[in-house]
């Protein structure tokens, strides 16, 4: 998740080239390797955050606000940005970086799971 942090801007760089070679190492390294690989982890780490009575909704609440709150608004963010500041991509990238480091301190500082019986209602809360 680290380093979806540092990739906006070598891959606006990248796009701004319009080689394809370019594009696609991009896309290839940005959302096949680093978004998918988070994405992958999130799906077994959400569940074990919630206790078994409250799993579900836990899990279902969090990441359906979220997709709202991040990725709903998130391109009227980028299109009135790039409004204000004549089309540059520059921040775009900086609204990206931003609300990846937001997401990264999050990570960073949600609870370890490691063995913890989730069945057993004190390791599950």
């Amino acid at each position: 998740m680290g380093a979806l942090v540092l990739l906006p801007v070598p891959t606006f760089v990248a796009l701004n080239t319009g080689s394809p070679v370019a594009i696609t190492v991009a896309i290839v390294i940005g959302f096949v390797l680093a978004c998918h690989g988070s994405v992958g982890v999130q799906m077994s780490y959400f569940p074990e955050l919630f206790g078994n009575r409250y799993r579900y909704a836990g899990v279902a609440l969090g990441r359906e606000f979220s997709s709202v709150v991040g990725g709903g608004v998130a391109p009227l963010i980028c299109a009135g940005l790039m409004a204000a500041f004549g089309g540059s991509w520059v921040p775009v990238a900086i609204y990206m970086m931003v609300i990846m480091a937001i997401s990264f301190a999050a990570s960073l500082i949600a609870p370890e799971t490691k063995d913890r019986d989730l069945n057993v209602p004190q390791d599950a809360a």
